[in-house]
């Protein structure tokens, strides 16, 4: 999902996008810069007038991940749907993607230092933003009153940044990871009529 019009995409924002998608299928250590070259129609050349290495793309991918997350939580407030409806319908949406992502992401992304550190940076700045999501939800009707929902933030966000160990990556699929993220972090805290949308939803697909 972009927060720009297709319309209005750069050379260097369909790198950053081509990127995006094979790092999240392939993995970091198995996507080169040729492989982006190729996805993208450019010269390898071309590339590098934009970005110094896969590092750097790395850390445009990650900017680029944050800064979606940011506007789908604004257009929540205008768009007329509950942020739990949003989130609900973007998985379903995306569910039959989820088996292809890497399950070796966040270990690979632990190699490159300065990608790390902007992810690390990101997440703390993004903290807020992912409160006021869920402090949205309550307003609405769809999350319960009571919970510290910065705290729940914070460990959203701590889980979703850690290494998938290969005896779960081996046992269980992305999806069935990605299913069980949503009950801890979002079903567990909903109220009655948060409930029907989330299991309604679930039942669609």
């Amino acid at each position: 999902m972009r927060c720009r019009k297709e319309g209005e995409l750069t050379p260097r924002d369909m790198i950053v996008d081509a990127a995006a998608e094979l790092f999240m299928q392939q993995g970091i250590k198995n996507t080169s810069m040729d492989d982006i070259a190729r996805a993208t129609g450019m010269s390898k050349k071309t590339l590098y007038t934009h970005f110094d290495d896969k590092e750097d793309l790395l850390i445009a991918c990650i900017e680029q991940r944050f800064a979606e997350s940011e506007h789908i939580i604004e257009q929540m407030r205008h768009n007329g749907s509950t942020v739990l409806e949003t989130v609900m319908n973007h998985y379903r949406d995306h569910a039959a993607n989820i088996n292809s992502q890497s399950p070796n992401l966040m270990v690979e992304l632990r190699k490159y230092p300065r990608a790390m550190q902007t992810m690390m940076a990101m997440q703390e700045k993004h903290l807020d933003t992912a409160r006021k999501f869920y402090e949205l939800g309550v307003e609405q009707g769809v999350f319960i009153e009571g919970p510290n929902y910065e705290l729940i933030a914070r460990l959203s966000m701590l889980l979703s940044g850690q290494p998938i160990p290969s005896s779960i990556a081996q046992r269980y699929t992305m999806a069935d990871l990605s299913k069980v993220y949503l009950y801890t972090f979002i079903r567990s805290i909903t109220t009655e009529r948060g409930r029907r949308i989330f299991d309604d939803t679930l039942s669609e697909r």
